[in-house]
């Protein structure tokens, strides 16, 4: 049997993205340290869990191997459409490890076949479009590239459906070169197509075949690794779910520290408001006590007039200012005859024209509210201060302002 070293159990440095390929790096390292390959190219990288899965085993080796990796990387519609933060993440990987052999060709397959000259690669990996026409005429077009010793790989052969046609093409190969086939990991194909091939990976074809020991060693192997980047996904996704509790915690805390302060300031309204209301009682207390003194008693009948009486302080100042300068209003007259009004402190005008008025007080010698009143029922009716009505209206409409008999009074 072909041995079979230690590199196999390595663990790939690079392998953060999640793809079926896991599973075939154990074989990708074996690939390697069996060939030698002096070119490597790579068809399809997305990522590069493959590809940098190859440069470690080169780099490791300390094999003097020219890799390279072409891809557009924008995807496909078997591997799904993506941006290119694919690209700048493999191109980091490739400039800060591997740069000094590995080069990466954003370019199609076919434009990058034209930079390679026939019989120069060692081994091709195969990994871009998977329908039947498309992974044929990769295979065709890149066949003249492939040296003597050359090896080509494809992936997915075990996939039969969603348009795949890998499968097809290896089945048609058989009859044409020596082949391998793993079934694990979507399949993996391995066809050594040049005439010089490495007769001890030849050998390691055969037994392979014969015996299912190879294929369940690199199975297991393959799952392991697989199990290994679940289990890191995992514990990817359970430290982003603790760093989510951990910002909803101090959210929490934060909404917390907030209710408290609003607590704070509706026990301090709270506090205020039975203030006020204590304020508010005392004051209720104080307004009975007034009410009871001399000054309610003489304005009492003010408070119970109408509300229809009532002039806002708009229409006082206004009405005021009409009947001071009618000269119809007294004020030394009207403090004289009500002596009331002067011993409550109450503005005279105000008094006339809020309640005097409509209390048989006059204004003055000169107009007689009682007169007015009696006399015009429809300004009685009105509601409309006697002399403010004869100003207005009364004296353009010849009505009298007292009686014809007291006008020299």
């Amino acid at each position: 049997m072909v041995a079979l070293n230690n590199i196999i159990f390595e663990n790939p440095r690079f392998n953060a993205k999640f793809t079926s390929w896991v599973e075939h790096i154990p074989f990708a390292f074996f690939l390697i340290e069996k060939l030698r390959p002096k070119v490597f190219v790579e068809l399809g990288t997305h990522h590069g869990n493959s590809y940098f899965a190859f440069c470690q085993a080169i780099q490791n080796l300390q094999i003097q191997t020219k890799a390279y990796a072409v891809d557009l990387w924008t995807g496909d519609e078997h591997a799904g459409y993506y941006g290119p933060e694919v690209f700048e993440y493999a191109s980091r990987i490739n400039s800060q490890n591997f740069s000094h052999f590995s080069n990466l060709l954003k370019i199609t397959f076919d434009e990058a076949s034209i930079y390679f000259n026939d019989g120069t690669i060692d081994l091709l990996h195969i990994d871009g479009m998977h329908s039947y026409e498309a992974v044929k005429h990769d295979f065709e077009v890149w066949l003249p590239k492939m040296s003597i010793n050359g090896v080509v790989i494809l992936h997915d052969t075990n996939i039969l459906d969603k348009g795949f046609g890998v499968w097809k093409l290896i089945k048609e190969l058989r009859g044409k070169f020596p082949t391998l086939e793993f079934d694990h990991g979507h399949g993996l194909g391995i066809v050594c197509t040049g005439s010089k091939v490495d007769f001890e990976f030849l050998k390691f074809i055969d037994e392979s075949k014969k015996d299912p020991y190879i294929h369940n060693l690199f199975a297991i192997l393959g799952n392991r690794l697989y199990a290994n980047q679940q289990s890191a996904l995992k514990d990817h996704e359970l430290m982003v779910l603790k760093d989510l509790i951990t910002d909803q915690r101090n959210q929490l805390n934060n909404l917390n520290q907030l209710l408290k302060a609003k607590e704070l300031v509706i026990s301090k309204l709270i506090n205020d408001l039975n203030l006020i209301k204590k304020r508010l009682a005392y004051s209720d207390v104080v307004i009975s006590i007034f009410t009871s003194s001399l000054y309610a008693r003489i304005t009492r009948s003010f408070r119970n007039l109408k509300k229809t009486r009532l002039i806002s302080s708009y229409l006082y100042l206004k009405s005021r200012n009409k009947i001071i300068e009618s000269g119809f209003f007294d004020e030394i007259y009207y403090l004289k005859k009500n002596i009331d009004v002067k011993d409550a402190a109450i503005n005279p005008i105000k008094h006339y024209l809020i309640y005097g008025g409509f209390e048989n007080r006059n204004p003055s010698q000169l107009f007689d509210s009682t007169f007015y009143l009696d006399n015009y029922p429809d300004v009685k009716v009105s509601g409309i201060n006697p002399l403010l009505h004869y100003v207005i209206y009364g004296s353009k409409e010849g009505r009298l302002r007292k009686d014809p008999g007291k006008m020299n009074d």
